[in-house]
């Protein structure tokens, strides 16, 4: 089991170089991370974010809350704390992956093969963008590992458990897991020993965390997480995954040349070149074939693959758990070749994180020369995302377009000014009456943004009229539909009650498809 110790401790400095790659390159402006690091530069994060996503609550204290401490200690600029805030976002997972592999790092190394995998073919390929759910399998392999052995669940398990259940939705199903286990533990070991207290405990502890998660679900806790709750199993969304579907091809194509021509004489010289190829495939698809965009999927499908793996590597845990015959693996050949499937999906999958980064640092490039390029003297103006083209070159306005998520794109703006009027304020196609009806939270005396600054934007979202949404698809298919009723009425002419003329309107999505290009 030294190769799974290897390959983990692998993991582990990939995971800690993709915290300071975040810290390098402003990464935790990408997405929602942008509305985040607004809310932390005016000193109201809980207020202006966190208090509509209560139900994720561990992340707010693991992230946010050592961010806001050493950002008023080291009085941080926006970029700065944008920076900050985006290494420890990405350290933490690190952390927790640490903290697994110490729990079985001599008693079960095997084991080991479960966090791996978790991120290997989930959580690195979200890579870039911030979601609460990437720190979710830590608190949840913590929780498991903790049940393993002749471990007795206890305050530590409970802390993980509780952290596990507030960190996302989508890992509810896996947290039932992680219960089950821990019941079976405290009611063996509880029967060994004569404490039959034991279960008692963990059973109450768990329903109580349980327990106190639904009531902040029904008091609103969850709201901010309501809008988008329902494309999380979209299969336009969760199949819209090129970075996956990449991984997937390459990984059984790879396996499959290892199973036929590797041997002793020629092992470590097909690992090298599959890793190689592994690697560089992606940024070549991304230099040279367009249609390959390895932005896309990353928040929304991302997010689902992370919880269902989540959920099934935990399954299989709990039967390896208690199938104590046989290892992960019944020949030396057969965990070799697991191990080296993994080698090679993790390879891919830091080829699809750096064709990502060449569009994120292009597109994050190409902004900060449209907020600092000043065409008008004093004053911010507000311009429309479509009109960037002007200050763009040709490779930044595609990287832009790529990246999308044209919503956030106000705030970014903002925290690229890094506490100076910034010369253009860029804004997207939809309605930000939200923030306006929360703008007065802000705190003029703890923000790191101009008051002048705060004051038009505030004017700006609380006038600006969203054009109508764009459903290009739902258009022609309900274009399809008027024609068909119109040629029936004109056959077959009836009432004209039964086909009325009112059309019911779809909710817009709160991010639109195509990583934020509206369609």
């Amino acid at each position: 089991m030294q190769d799974c110790r290897t390959l983990a401790v692998g993991v582990l400095v990939v995971q800690a170089l993709g915290a300071v790659t975040a810290a390098l390159t402003h990464l935790m402006l990408h997405g929602d991370g942008s509305y985040f690091v607004y809310a932390l530069c005016v000193g109201k994060p809980w207020l202006l974010k966190w208090a509509g996503l209560a139900n994720r609550v561990s992340v707010y204290i693991t992230t946010v809350i050592p961010t806001e401490w050493l950002g008023q200690a080291f009085h941080l600029s926006p970029l700065g704390i944008a920076d900050l805030n985006g290494f420890i976002f990405y350290l933490v997972p690190a952390l927790q992956f640490l903290v697994a592999m110490t729990l079985v790092w001599r008693s079960n190394p095997r084991y080991l093969l479960f966090p791996i995998s978790q991120y290997v073919l989930s959580s690195s390929l979200s890579f870039g963008f911030p979601t609460e759910i990437l720190l979710a399998p830590g608190f949840l392999w913590i929780c498991l590992f903790l049940t393993s052995g002749d471990r007795v669940p206890g305050v530590a398990f409970l802390i993980s458990l509780c952290g596990l259940v507030f960190s996302h939705e989508l890992a509810l199903p896996s947290a039932m897991v992680a219960i089950f286990l821990a019941l079976q533990a405290a009611h063996f070991r509880g029967h060994a020993r004569r404490e039959h207290w034991r279960m008692l405990a963990v059973s109450i502890s768990s329903a109580s965390i349980l327990a106190l998660y639904i009531y902040v679900r029904f008091a609103g806790g969850g709201a901010g997480s309501d809008s988008n709750a329902i494309y999380v199993f979209d299969p336009r969304r969760v199949l819209v995954y090129p970075s996956l579907w990449i991984m997937i091809f390459i990984t059984i194509v790879a396996s499959f040349l290892f199973a036929r021509f590797s041997s002793r004489s020629n092992g470590r010289a097909v690992w090298i070149v599959a890793v190689i190829v592994a690697a560089t495939l992606p940024v070549l698809l991304r230099l040279t074939v367009p249609a390959f965009d390895f932005d896309l999927g990353r928040y929304d499908s991302g997010r689902t693959v992370i919880g269902l793996a989540m959920f099934f590597l935990s399954m299989a845990f709990a039967l390896l758990r208690n199938w104590k015959e046989k290892g992960v693996a019944s020949a030396p050949r057969e965990a070799n070749g697991i191990l080296f499937a993994l080698v090679v999906a993790l390879a891919t999958s830091i080829g699809t994180g750096i064709a990502f980064m060449i569009d994120w640092t292009t597109s994050i490039q190409g902004l900060n020369r449209v907020v600092s390029t000043r065409t008008a003297p004093l004053a911010p103006t507000f311009i429309a995302a479509t009109a960037m083209g002007a200050y763009l070159d040709h490779n930044q306005e595609s990287a832009f377009s790529r990246i999308g998520y044209f919503w956030a794109l106000p705030y970014r703006s903002i925290v690229l000014a890094n506490g100076h009027e910034p010369a253009h304020i860029i804004y997207g196609p939809v309605n930000y009456l939200e923030y306006c009806h929360s703008a007065h939270y802000i705190s003029t005396e703890r923000s790191i943004i101009p008051t002048s600054t705060l004051d038009k934007l505030k004017d700006f979202t609380c006038n600006y009229i969203a054009p109508p949404p764009q459903h290009a698809t739902r258009d022609k298919i309900m274009a399809l539909v008027r024609h068909f009723v119109t040629r029936l009425n004109t056959a077959f002419p009836m009432p004209t009650t039964w086909f009325g003329q009112r059309e019911t309107r779809f909710c817009p999505s709160p991010r639109p498809l195509n990583g934020g290009t509206l369609n």
